[in-house]
């Protein structure tokens, strides 16, 4: 899908590792560091600097999922601005839209994604190869004129 390579490229700019929602189709989770590997405890630590070092790696994912946490709603927004006026009008028929309006970017590119997809086009009636052909057929160029509908 272009719409998606566009984003990808245009959101990595603005908002970095939140731009996984994308490519991803779920949010990225900062990985909590793991206490086994910093040998907390008195008598292996005694100065306490792996303990620090272990705050401090909790405090960096807790600030990097604070982040993606506010960085949500413009990210949101975002993408919304660069839909096309048909497709947000279309978004915006879906029965919950109400729900995640300006709140979820996940859920938005899952909405896109659904309304959007192949084939999802032409759910109203699909036009048969007859009319198809009775179209092309009323469809007439001179050899100075423009094509125009007889």
């Amino acid at each position: 899908m272009q719409f998606q390579r566009e984003m990808v490229t245009k959101c990595n700019q603005k908002f970095g590792d939140l731009t996984e929602v994308i490519t991803d189709d779920s949010y990225p989770d900062p990985e909590e560091p793991d206490p086994e590997q910093y040998q907390l405890g008195r008598n292996l630590d005694p100065h306490g600097i792996n303990r620090a070092r272990f705050d401090t790696r909790v405090k960096a994912a807790e600030k990097q999922r604070t982040k993606y946490d506010l960085d949500k709603r413009p990210m949101f927004g975002f993408i919304w601005e660069h839909l096309s006026r048909e497709s947000a009008d279309k978004l915006r028929r879906r029965p919950d839209f109400d729900t995640w309006n300006n709140v979820d970017p996940l859920r938005l590119l899952r909405e896109i994604k659904a309304t959007h997809g192949k084939n999802q086009e032409f759910k109203t009636p699909l036009l048969t190869q007859m009319d198809l052909l009775a179209s092309y057929n009323r469809v007439r160029q001179r050899l100075r004129n423009s094509p125009r509908v007889l």
